[in-house]
């Protein structure tokens, strides 16, 4: 599976989205770690979905897209 993901950068502009969404969560009193924010954040701004064996650790962020088949 690794052999057809690209590695894609981490910028200011996802930065700035993880801080965002952290804001937005934290007003609802959930906790999303810092890590998951940033995976979140980055494959948010490249339109495309995170593929993860642990949802539940992103389930609660609005606009996540989860690759069905991890």
């Amino acid at each position: 599976m690794l052999e057809h993901m690209e590695v894609l950068a981490l910028t200011t502009r996802e930065v700035r989205l993880a801080a965002s969404l952290q804001a937005n969560l934290r007003r609802r009193r959930i906790h999303v770690a810092l890590p998951d924010l940033l995976i979140a954040a980055t494959a948010m701004e490249a339109g495309l979905p995170v593929a993860t064996l642990n949802k539940k650790h992103f389930e609660a962020i609005p606009g996540i897209k989860l690759y069905a088949g991890a």
